[in-house]
Parts: structure tokens; sequence; C-alpha cells
């Protein structure tokens, strides 16, 4: 049985997932490949350069995330932090 706080996450994800306002990705072995390579030259957590490697293939400069520490190391990319943001 699902909990408060897991049963809301699992409908808002459910939400998501099935929403036609929201643009599902995917990604490769080419991206991958730049994942890990952009790990390694920015020491960054290699699933977050698995992200912003996909973003970019699907031409995505902008991440919104609370995560500005790890995302911040790789260039190219804005970040938007909805705690912290003005707009």
């Amino acid at each position: 049985m699902l909990g408060g706080k897991s049963h809301t996450a699992k409908v808002i994800v459910d939400s998501f997932i099935t929403s036609p306002n929201w643009r599902k990705i995917s990604y490769n072995y080419k991206t991958v490949k730049a994942a890990l390579e952009t790990s390694k030259a920015f020491r960054a957590p290699f699933l977050d350069a698995l992200i912003i490697e996909t973003m970019k293939e699907n031409g995505m400069n902008q991440i919104t995330t609370e995560n500005e520490k790890d995302f911040s190391r790789i260039p190219g990319i804005k970040i938007r932090n909805p705690i912290h943001s003005k707009d």
C-alpha cells in the first residue's frame, strides 16, 4: 500500500507520463558515450551528464532543477532553480 507522499509522487509522475503536453525523449549509445566523456571532463555525476547530453541531442539548453551544484559544472546549459527563481 502506498503512503501519502509516495502516492502523491506516483500521481504526479503518472500525470507527466500520460500528458500530451510533455515531450518524452530518450537516449542511445552515442548519448551514453558523450555522457561518459562529459562526466569525466567536468567531474560531474554520470546520471547528470546523461541528462545534459540527452537534452543537448534534443535541442534543449535549459533545465529546471534544485541541483545547481552538479549541473553548474557542465557548460552550455542554463539552470533554473524553481525554489530560488524570481519568475
